[in-house]
């Protein structure tokens, strides 16, 4: 995956209008020829201009303004096909990293800016041997969690070899599809040196039962991403993806993010003690693609919390547990009636008559229609916490929290408004273990998996 390639298009910009920045100056074409350059950490866009256009400033200005990350919803891209086999290239969900405009940089009489993006996606004439499979190389995270299906390298009978480790040679499933972590070996050798490297790349290898569309093998791929974040306390994800479909196939490359943390293997904090081949081939498959978008959100989130300071863990772990809660509806409780709805209205009416006699009668008219409100509200039990309702909902009991809900939300509001001397770091530290357990256990039961237990235990 390392090397440079280099690809020629037109890039336009057809819903904005780059000549209102710097204006007094040459209007720039609405079309541009570039070179994408695309590299191993890196994929830069040199955009060609007339100088005298200041297109590169504006351009520029207008990157400012926007938010880089949609990038790609402005652009068009044309003329990409002078290779045979390539059909269109896709800037569409590119966002900038950077841009580069200095005096020096110019081909012959065109000056370029040089715009540094986060992806591309290249569709290629079909690939006729590889169709309904794809590879998903992973990031560096990616490597800690292959490496434990592989044995080392070893020789028998003058043959090298690095097979896989017994009982983990099975693909798992989802819907339409399986898969398992792989490693690509990539051998490095020169004729003049004593040594011969293999490079093992991690990757997410896919075989698909049916013939799908891009959608789907992007949002199987996702998912899995996302359980393997989520069970290794790491952000893993892809950074080059091949996928073979009928159509066509589709390279998509993304720059990687440096990791902060080495990948985990374990949910034991949890109360989840099966390791990662149980974890991936429970009955997680159904439910992980109806909650896709909690799920989604919810897992980034949770590796997130793992990289910022206490408060601000503190305020992700909370609001993951509202993402949870979205979209469910809280249904009030009535009393049980002993006595028919005709019973019912004659004594409230007996009780309004007593109540009339402690009013002044110049009143009574404006009492009344108080009055009226409020039989129906009576009705209904006390209303529970919505926060309460859900979690007793999702199985656990917070009358037993060790810290409880209302001290959870003062703390939220405190940190929220900024009075941070309120909290007790002590306590803020408690709470926050407790809400990595009720955030974890939320998003298994987003995927349908119930093997947990909460540990009430936390330290003082």
């Amino acid at each position: 995956m390392s090397g440079e390639n280099k690809y020629c298009f037109e890039i336009s910009f057809p819903s904005i209008d780059l000549n209102t920045f710097m204006t007094g100056t040459s209007d720039a074409n609405s079309t541009f020829h570039a070179h994408l350059f695309s590299r191993e950490n890196e994929i830069e866009i040199k955009i060609f201009y007339d100088p005298k256009t200041y297109f590169g400033d504006k351009l520029s200005s207008w990157i400012f303004q926007i938010n880089s990350k949609n990038f790609g919803a402005f652009t068009k891209v044309e003329g990409e096909t002078q290779n045979e086999k390539l059909q269109k290239i896709d800037l569409l969900n590119s966002k900038v990293l950077s841009f580069t405009l200095g005096s020096n940089q110019y081909e012959g009489e065109l000056k370029f800016i040089s715009v540094f993006i986060d992806s591309v996606k290249f569709y290629w004439n079909p690939h006729n041997e590889r169709i309904n499979t794809a590879e998903f190389y992973l990031n560096e995270a990616g490597f800690d969690i292959v490496k434990r299906y592989y044995s080392v390298l070893f020789k028998t009978d003058n043959q090298f070899d690095i097979s896989r480790m017994n009982e983990l040679n099975e693909f798992y499933s989802i819907e339409q599809a399986e898969f398992r972590p792989e490693f690509h070996f990539l051998p490095k050798d020169n004729r003049d040196s004593k040594e011969a490297i293999i490079v093992k790349e991690p990757k997410i290898q896919f075989k698909y039962k049916t013939d799908i569309q891009e959608t789907e093998a992007i949002k199987y791929a996702e998912i899995v991403r996302l359980l393997f974040s989520f069970y290794h306390h790491v952000h893993i994800d892809y950074i080059m993806a091949k996928i073979h479909l009928k159509e066509y196939s589709i390279y998509i490359k993304k720059i990687p993010i440096k990791e902060k943390n080495k990948a985990e293997h374990y949910l034991w904090g949890l109360g989840y003690d099966f390791d990662f081949d149980h974890f991936m081939k429970s009955n997680w498959q159904q439910s992980a693609l109806q909650n896709f978008k909690k799920l989604s959100k919810s897992i980034e989130m949770f590796i997130q919390s793992h990289y910022v300071d206490s408060n601000s863990r503190f305020l992700i772990r909370y609001n993951i547990i509202e993402v949870c809660m979205s979209g469910i509806k809280h249904t009030d409780e009535k009393f049980k009636t002993i006595i028919s709805d005709v019973e019912i209205k004659k004594k409230y009416n007996e009780a309004l008559n007593i109540l009339l006699q402690t009013i002044n009668p110049t009143e009574h008219e404006e009492f009344i229609k108080k009055w009226d409100l409020i039989p129906n509200k009576l009705s209904y039990k006390p209303m529970k916490s919505s926060l309460l309702t859900f979690l007793e909902k999702e199985g656990f009991n917070p009358l037993e929290f060790p810290i409880t809900l209302d001290v959870l939300k003062k703390m939220r509001d405190s940190i929220t408004h900024g009075s941070i001397e309120k909290i007790n770091p002590n306590e803020l530290e408690r709470a926050n273990i407790m809400l990595y357990r009720i955030s974890g256990i939320l998003i298994l039961n987003l995927m349908g998996i119930k093997d947990w237990s909460f540990n009430k235990d936390i330290p003082n």
